[in-house]
């Protein structure tokens, strides 16, 4: 009986140790599955913490831009003006001094 006893133990150790075995492989790809979708979702979490922080540059820029076209109407439309005033104040003149530049 004694050997019984001892082989009964063996296979029941054999048992065992092949369930700790198929747990541990079982556990390990649920770490993997669990691991891959932290990953899938931190990337997720970044691209769209990269993408908000793009927005805010572009809508910066855009602003910045406005203004700075803003600013360059605002100069033409003050150079404009000066030419405009400068022609209506000295046309005949120039006239005049053309007309004689062709004349002579």
């Amino acid at each position: 009986m004694e050997h019984i006893e001892l082989l009964s133990r063996i296979v029941d150790a054999e048992r065992r140790a092949r369930q700790m075995s198929e747990d541990a492989l079982k556990r390990r790809e649920e770490i993997q599955s669990e691991l891959a979708q932290k990953t899938a979702g931190l990337r997720e979490s970044y691209f769209a913490r990269a993408d908000a922080r793009l927005e805010k540059v572009r809508k910066r820029e855009e602003a910045l831009a406005a203004e700075r076209i803003s600013e360059l109407d605002r100069v033409f439309d003050g150079d404009m003006e000066a030419i405009e005033t400068a022609f209506a104040r000295n046309r005949e003149a120039w006239a005049d001094k053309l007309f004689k530049m062709i004349a002579d």
